[in-house]
């Protein structure tokens, strides 16, 4: 049924509702693309435009203070079954990126995941864990901000570099993984951690910039 409810507000051009049930708001376009399982429970606002898509599994809990964005054409968000995400927390992807949140995550409250972004399954989030893959282009003399324009206008997209986060790993309370960064399997960082580069399977790491501090395994 609610499937059945999500593609009828789909090919409205521009739609909010707020039932009383779900305190749902929804600005969806009518050329976006909405795949959400019924038995999902999503009371957080949701804005997909035109040729984005979400997917959303089985079982998905976000809290009702969430927001999930979607923009721009062939946009994904993908989040699979039984993920949970806590209060205040933020989802969001443009340029045609995809982000994707494997089976069994759970994410604190609090977080920001932005951009092209690969998370794997049975990962654990702690609170105020911020994930970027976008960033500034400062390659140059000129402000910040033209220089944005500049290589937006080359690749019609920000500058980026894709995160990837693999199967059961640990981030604890406040760390941020910079654009670019891959994690291997198990690995865990420690809280307040900023980590600049990528890390092999089992790896414990920590500090600004984080640094192996030792091997799970």
């Amino acid at each position: 049924m609610l499937q059945k409810i999500f593609r009828i507000l789909a090919n409205i051009s521009y739609w909010r509702i707020k039932p009383l049930r779900f305190n749902l708001r929804l600005d969806i376009d009518n050329e976006a693309s909405l795949n959400l399982n019924q038995s999902s429970h999503l009371p957080c606002p949701l804005y997909v435009s035109k040729g984005a898509i979400l997917q959303v599994g089985e079982n998905f809990r976000i809290a009702k203070d969430g927001i999930i964005t979607v923009r721009d054409v062939g946009s994904k968000i993908t989040i699979n079954d039984h993920v949970s995400i806590g209060a205040n927390c933020s989802l969001a992807v443009s340029s045609g990126f995809h982000l994707n949140i494997g089976k069994g995550t759970s994410i604190h409250s609090n977080a920001i995941f932005s951009g092209a972004i690969n998370i794997g399954e049975d990962c654990l989030f702690g609170p105020s864990v911020t994930l970027l893959s976008t960033t500034h282009n400062i390659d140059g003399r000129q402000k910040i901000r033209e220089l944005d324009a500049i290589y937006y206008k080359e690749h019609g997209h920000s500058k980026n570099g894709p995160i990837e986060i693999g199967d059961d790993c640990w981030l604890g309370v406040n760390s941020v993984i910079l654009p670019g960064v891959k994690l291997g399997k198990g690995c865990v960082v420690g809280a307040n951690s900023v980590v600049t580069k990528n890390f092999p399977d089992y790896s414990i790491v920590g500090g600004v910039p984080a640094k192996l501090l030792k091997k799970r395994i």
